[in-house]
């Protein structure tokens, strides 16, 4: 991840859900492994048919502005 504040980085998996309410299992997080002030998570393995959620955010709440998420596969 890459942006001008510092970032926060989560991926979720969803596990169940109804109407009205969610079970996510919390699979990695990362503040600053991405060189400075910039989130990188890598050397986890996410499931084909599996939904998944990334949840970007700032480490506090001034903490705003555009951001760059890149993907890799192995």
């Amino acid at each position: 991840m890459s942006s001008t504040f510092d970032n926060l980085l989560f991926v979720l998996r969803l596990d169940a859900h109804t109407d009205t309410s969610a079970t996510l299992t919390l699979i990695d997080s990362d503040d600053d492994s991405g060189g400075g002030t910039n989130a990188l998570i890598t050397g986890i393995s996410l499931t084909a048919g599996t939904d998944y959620f990334l949840l970007v955010n700032g480490f506090s709440a001034t903490d705003v502005g555009p951001y760059t998420v890149a993907f890799t596969k192995p």
